[in-house]
């Protein structure tokens, strides 16, 4: 639900209108970029040579240099590097100096930008755009730079085809919908990567000695602009601390008519009468990454008003699975969740909400919005969304809960981006694209990040609502399905109706219905035996998806690795896991040992007998399901690498 005027984000948006933050985010496309920069370039070379840093070296694409040096020839006494030639190019020599970046696409002139900071962030390193920004001849070349905008031909002959097909063939139809839907899924992707490194690159420039005061002020107001867009209230605070009052004494204004604006909705949250329910899911966390990079989430688990599961598991290790279990209570291979993907009104939890007059609404990633949440259920519709930042997820959802009506609400706000791989965030030293150069280090800092904005929301969300905090799996590093550091979950909850003793058995999120059933004592037939158990099975299948297969492919090590890739069911208690492969293989574990495989010997043979009888052993048959066709080729190729 987006509210047209006067909600808490429109009074955000019109405090940093006022102190000037928000000129940049307008969208500018491709072309008039372009059109913008060849009619300015004899004005960019005058602008720098004015402020006493002239260009000293010209990256970027070759083609665009060749035109800039056409029409302003001083520049040809620049030496040139091209966009391919950046990547590891030692930029030391030019320690004093200004490189500009030039590209008329802002994603390749902002990563080309990032490169050089890399190597040697001493420099003043500017793109393009920014030059338009520093000289105010065009404010509008941030944030939105996408790269459909490049393909305005292409996509008119896709529509076209549309057209010319809609009243033909099914086929037909979808053989020209799919190249659309991929183009614009690569442009949101695409769009969120350029904000996190413009937002990197935007600090060290800001941070640079070879700024003017002028230069400089623009680049202040573009990075608090960022936060205002992603409703990120800290980063902007802190931003005003350290910098706003060097340059302009009405920051510190700004800074009183924004804490003014978030006690005013702390307090219109805190005057609800209904009993509303929030589901924080920080995706990718651990009961251990809990306490080992979450101190606020941390110690609020272990606080008096909460209620902490140290074994609550999740049914298979990856989010999309996790949202259908805990919507219908299934296990992902008995419920063969591999065969549907939207959420429907008949799934158990939305019929219990709808049965107690609650609405449900999911605020998260876009992409979710896209493929799996029906448009009735979703928070911010799809084209409303800036971002994908989580921090505009917690606003928006704190923003709904202060200026809908007061009826009961079931909240589902999901962080995906920050704790789960590449784990970054506005401000954390390093940016990884992929998971290749991943470390320990950059995944502590985002998730710390993310923890500090949960001591924010969380203040906001006050005492009322039940609040319930749940991670889905563990770290995507670990490649084994089956071990405990991938199923034990983060689970804890706030300001129940009824306690729980959670120390009584294992929790299964199969069971989130019951435990939402108990813990606002709306059946009082549920009993703590129903929701907690002697022990908890898990299931994996997911590895099976087209580009994971073609990843484990790729590396011949990890194909040879059956055990990160098989079809697997697992069972947990307290003290043991036993876990049965798809081929027949098993292990058995007494924990927390899960290198020692137990089965076999004597004086454990009871035990193994138990847990396999309680574990089960179905499976899918991946050569009766389509959808499997490609997994096929794993076994395939692992017989053909283990026979040779």
């Amino acid at each position: 639900m987006i509210f047209a005027k006067k909600d808490y984000t429109w009074k955000l948006n019109k405090i940093a209108q006022d102190a000037g933050m928000l000129k940049t985010f307008s969208r500018q496309t491709y072309y008039s970029t372009a059109r913008k920069i060849g009619k300015k370039v004899k004005e960019l070379y005058n602008y720098y040579n004015n402020v006493g840093e002239p260009i000293s070296l010209l990256c970027g694409d070759k083609n665009i240099i060749s035109m800039m040096i056409k029409i302003c020839p001083q520049l040809e006494e620049n030496p040139v590097i091209s966009k391919e030639e950046i990547e590891g190019h030692d930029f030391c020599n030019y320690r004093d100096c200004t490189i500009m970046v030039v590209d008329f696409k802002m994603i390749d002139a902002i990563r080309m930008q990032r490169s050089i900071y890399d190597t040697f962030p001493s420099c003043r390193v500017n793109t393009i755009f920014e030059y338009l920004e520093f000289n105010e001849i065009n404010t509008n070349v941030l944030f939105w730079n996408h790269e459909i905008t490049k393909y305005p031909l292409r996509i008119k002959k896709l529509f076209q085809s549309i057209y010319y097909h809609a009243m033909s063939k099914k086929k037909a139809f979808y053989n020209v919908l799919f190249p659309i839907v991929k183009i614009l899924n690569e442009s949101t992707n695409s769009s969120i990567l350029l904000h996190r490194e413009t937002i990197y690159c935007a600090n060290k420039t800001l941070r640079n000695n070879h700024l003017t005061k002028e230069e400089r002020q623009i680049q202040l107001k573009k990075i608090m602009g960022f936060c205002v867009v992603e409703k990120d209230i800290l980063g902007l605070k802190s931003i005003i601390h350290e910098y706003a009052g060097a340059y302009d004494k009405n920051y510190e204004k700004y800074n009183d008519q924004v804490d003014s604006l978030i006690c005013e909705l702390k307090e219109k949250i805190s005057r609800r009468k209904s009993k509303d329910i929030i589901l924080n899911w920080v995706d990718s966390i651990s009961n251990d990454r809990l306490k080992n990079e979450m101190p606020f989430l941390y110690s609020l688990s272990e606080s008096s008003d909460s209620m902490k599961s140290e074994y609550a598991y999740t049914a298979m290790p990856w989010t999309t699975s996790t949202m259908k279990t805990i919507m219908t209570g299934e296990d992902p291979i008995e419920g063969r969740f591999f065969s549907y993907k939207k959420l429907n009104s008949k799934m158990k939890l939305l019929v219990l909400l709808r049965k107690k007059k609650y609405k449900f609404l999911y605020f998260g990633n876009g992409f979710w919005q896209e493929k799996i949440i029906p448009r009735k259920y979703q928070g911010i519709p799809m084209k409303k969304i800036k971002t994908f930042i989580s921090t505009e997820f917690l606003w928006n959802a704190m923003n709904y809960l202060a200026m809908s009506k007061d009826r009961p609400n079931f909240l589902l706000i999901h962080q995906l981006f920050e704790t789960h791989k590449p784990f970054f965030s506005p401000f954390i030293d390093e940016f990884y694209e992929t998971s290749e150069g991943q470390n320990e280090t950059e995944k502590r800092k985002s998730s710390a990040w993310m923890d500090q904005q949960y001591q924010f929301y969380v203040d906001i969300m006050g005492n009322n609502s039940m609040q319930i905090f749940m991670g889905d799996h563990g770290d995507m590093l670990i490649n084994y399905a089956y071990l405990k550091s991938r199923l034990n979950i983060m689970f804890f909850v706030r300001n129940a109706q009824r306690s729980i003793d959670f120390s009584l058995g294992m929790f299964s999120l199969r069971k989130l219905s019951e435990m939402i059933e108990y813990l606002m004592g709306w059946n009082k037939n549920i009993e703590i035996k129903d929701i907690l158990s002697e022990y908890v099975v898990s299931e994996e299948y997911d590895k099976y998806e087209g580009f994971r297969v073609k990843q484990i492919l790729e590396d011949e090590n990890r194909l040879k690795d059956k055990y990160s890739w098989m079809q697997l069911r697992v069972i947990h208690t307290k003290e043991y896991a036993y876990v049965l492969f798809c081929n027949g293989e098993e292990l058995l574990f007494k924990l927390p040992d899960e290198e020692h495989n137990l089965i076999g010997e004597p004086e454990y043979r009871e035990v193994h007998h138990i847990m396999k009888e309680r574990c089960g052993n179905k499976f899918i048959d991946i050569y009766s399901e389509d959808y499997f066709k490609n997994s096929r080729i794993l076994y395939e190729k692992y017989k053909n690498i283990t026979e040779n």
